[in-house]
């Protein structure tokens, strides 16, 4: 009897265990950068890379030929409606074009580049 309660509970913490890795959601897609762009340091040649975002993580790569050209942390936000078409959105800092955010066709919400968390706190 104690073998089948052992097994039942390994049973249940191995489903919970992958639930939460199902929760996880990884988004995809194609981005032409129409400019150089810096991203987290790392200048992005413009060109056309695969994003990827997994919100479990925050971690947004860009990806060329299968190979990691850049990483950085980034969130969802919230977005007033669906995107028509996918965008990126910089800032110029200096003579640097920096990514803010990439908005994919289709989606309600936008990947925003860096922790909103973290620059709030700096400004108080």
């Amino acid at each position: 009897m104690k073998k089948f309660a052992n097994n039942i509970i390994a049973a249940l913490v191995l489903c919970a265990l992958t639930s939460v890795i199902a929760a996880a959601k990884v988004t995809s897609e194609r981005v032409t950068f129409p400019q150089d762009t810096m991203v987290n340091g790392t200048m992005v040649k413009k060109g056309t890379y695969k994003v990827t975002f997994d919100d479990a993580t925050g971690v947004l790569n860009i990806h060329v030929n299968k190979k990691t050209v850049a990483t950085t942390t980034a969130r969802w936000e919230k977005r007033d409606r669906k995107a028509l078409e996918t965008r990126i959105s910089t800032t110029i800092q200096g003579d640097t074009r920096e990514l803010r955010s990439i908005t994919m066709s289709g989606d309600s919400q936008s990947i925003v580049v860096g922790s909103g968390v973290t620059q709030a706190a700096a400004q108080q």
